[in-house]
């Protein structure tokens, strides 16, 4: 308990609560003939952060990964149902910005549907101390 921070026990409750999340990540991709590897310039952009009513909506980020450290949640390529919320989420500052990045370093940014969601031992642990 001591690894988590408030706002990653909303998160958890959230989760919970709704299932798997969707998020995106844009990823950029080298020009020909220039690095043809990609990269990922933003990950696990989505309304996780508010929708929980995270304090520091903008550390959801960190957040998942230390909750992925510890097994509670796992990312996933899979989509989640809503076709609208990826609409939604392509459209947010920081994935606009992230695409404007990508373009700025000459490779051409490209929006990844993805999902977020809990593991077994993370459902278990809501249910136990974090409360669901």
């Amino acid at each position: 308990l001591d690894q988590l921070a408030p706002d990653e026990a909303r998160i958890l409750r959230t989760l919970a609560e709704h299932g798997p999340q969707p998020v995106v990540h844009v990823e950029v991709r080298g020009r020909l003939g220039t690095r043809t590897g990609r990269r990922t310039l933003a990950r696990n952009q989505g309304r996780l952060g508010p929708d929980a009513g995270c304090r520091y909506p903008e550390r959801v980020e960190v957040y998942l990964d230390n909750l992925e450290r510890l097994g509670l949640v796992r990312p996933a390529t899979e989509e989640a149902a809503d076709d609208d919320a990826y609409e939604i989420l392509s459209v947010q500052p920081s994935v606009v910005e992230a695409l404007r990045d990508a373009r700025e370093q000459g490779g051409r940014g490209r929006v990844v549907r993805a999902s977020v969601g809990l593991t077994a031992l993370g459902g278990d642990f809501v249910e136990v101390c974090v409360g669901g």
